[in-house]
């Protein structure tokens, strides 16, 4: 959730990618996270704890550490 707040700044673009990036802009209205394996997880964890995450791409994810999560239900599969 700190990075989505981080990305939020103003100069992110231009702070990261440089110069040619600084009129460029992010649709955070329509936010998307992905991973695989432990970054999976990560991803179901993060779309669930962050509302502003509108959909979530989940590559083999490694529910061990979250099993408990899981077995919950609350990652909602």
């Amino acid at each position: 959730m700190a990075l989505i707040d981080e990305i939020k700044g103003k100069n992110f673009l231009k702070g990261t990618l440089g110069d040619e990036f600084a009129n460029a802009s992010l649709d955070l209205n329509n936010l998307v996270v992905c991973g695989h394996s432990f970054g999976g997880i990560t991803a179901l964890g993060t779309t669930v704890a962050d509302k502003r995450v509108r959909a979530t791409i989940s590559l083999d994810p490694w529910f061990f550490p979250r099993y408990k999560e899981n077995d919950s239900g609350k990652f909602g599969i």
